[in-house]
């Protein structure tokens, strides 16, 4: 990380963040190619043994039942455009005293 460029990252990451909660929320095309990307990509969770460990060990944390392995693409697919975009907004407005 270039401390140089610090500032100038977080007050992007931070605009982007208020686009996303309102002037620019997400769009249809942005939530399908995120939907594949994260279904294509959750193969690899599972690529070794010590992968699916962490995965089992992380849902037995926080008292999920293993069976939520198999839920989460499903459930993925499920997410629509508009209640994507109520959490965005409801989620990314909050912390406004942390946004510059």
């Amino acid at each position: 990380m270039q401390t140089s460029k610090t500032k100038e990252s977080v007050v992007e990451f931070a605009k982007e963040l208020k686009f996303i909660a309102g002037e620019k929320p997400v769009s249809e095309k942005e939530l399908t190619d995120a939907k594949h990307e994260r279904v294509r990509g959750y193969a690899q969770q599972f690529e070794s043994m010590r992968r699916v460990a962490g995965q089992i060990t992380d849902l037995w944390a926080v008292g999920l039942p293993r069976s939520e392995l198999q839920q989460e693409p499903d459930e993925l697919q499920k997410a629509a455009l508009t209640s994507v975009n109520a959490a965005a907004r409801a989620s990314l407005l909050r912390p406004t005293k942390a946004l510059p």
